[in-house]
């Protein structure tokens, strides 16, 4: 037996150790069958000593002196498999046998399967991502512009604030001149009593005036409390939805770097 042969048979059993799969190893030289290493599941047809028989990838390994690979899918053999053909040259490139290496391929097309599904997972997640980004942003731009109207209507508030204390400066007047009134009319007597009614209703409508401005008044202070309570929230809302923004961004960047590692992934099984 030619030296290289003893060479690779002494190795055979390192060189499957190299592979995770379940691996079989088939040497042969131009004639007969040198040596048959199987795996768990794949048993080879053939045994050291029988004839080499016919064989498209062996055949085409020697006539063309590089490395074939052969897949064979479980529908079609019963079991997912690689099988690689490694023509034995001599110092001189003539060749001198094959170098079988077969893998059960299995779980590296399991593999290749959830690393496709996860990474169309992952797409679709960043996708809705992406939208959830997108209303987050529509989020916090409507809630700016609600922050600015309620400080607008807050404004206002103030403002009619202003209007109520006007509205008691002038019931005051109205009742103090109601009052100068009626005490005019008891002095001018019998000639001063419809004055006198006047100068009451006068002080009635002040009365009214100033009970009607406390309740506006009162109004606009709860008004004005419960639209303070709302712009805090809203503000705390708008803050959450800018984190929200910011951590969205984070978590898209990493899907992205997932997404493209799984690509990479899918890639590397395929070759």
């Amino acid at each position: 037996m030619e030296r290289i042969f003893e060479s690779l048979i002494d190795t055979a059993q390192v060189i499957k150790e190299l592979f995770k799969e379940d691996t079989a190893i088939v040497i042969e030289d131009n004639k007969k069958v040198l040596f048959v290493l199987p795996g768990e599941t794949i048993k080879p047809p053939s045994k050291p000593g029988d004839d080499v028989e016919d064989n498209i990838a062996r055949d085409k390994a020697k006539a063309s002196k590089k490395t074939t690979l052969t897949v064979l899918t479980k529908e079609m053999h019963g079991v997912d498999l690689k099988i690689l053909h490694i023509p034995i040259l001599d110092s001189s490139n003539n060749y001198m046998g094959v170098f079988c290496l077969i893998r059960n391929t299995e779980k590296e097309n399991l593999t290749l399967v959830t690393s496709k599904t996860l990474q169309s997972s992952i797409e679709e997640t960043n996708e809705n991502i992406g939208e959830i980004e997108n209303g987050s942003l529509k989020l916090s731009e409507h809630l700016n512009v609600i922050i600015d109207k309620i400080e607008h209507t807050s404004s206002n508030i103030k403002e009619s604030s202003g209007v109520v204390d006007l509205i008691k400066n002038i019931s005051a007047q109205i009742n103090m001149l109601g009052l100068n009134a009626s005490i005019e009319a008891a002095r001018a007597g019998e000639q001063g009593r419809g004055f006198s009614v006047v100068a009451q209703e006068m002080r009635k409508l002040s009365l009214v005036s100033s009970d009607s401005s406390k309740k506006i008044f009162n109004y606009l202070e709860e008004m004005k409390n419960s639209i303070e309570i709302i712009q805090n929230s809203i503000n705390l809302l708008g803050n959450i939805a800018e984190n929200q923004v910011a951590r969205v961004e984070e978590v898209s960047a990493t899907l992205d770097e997932i997404a493209s590692n799984s690509q990479k992934l899918v890639e590397n099984i395929n070759i």
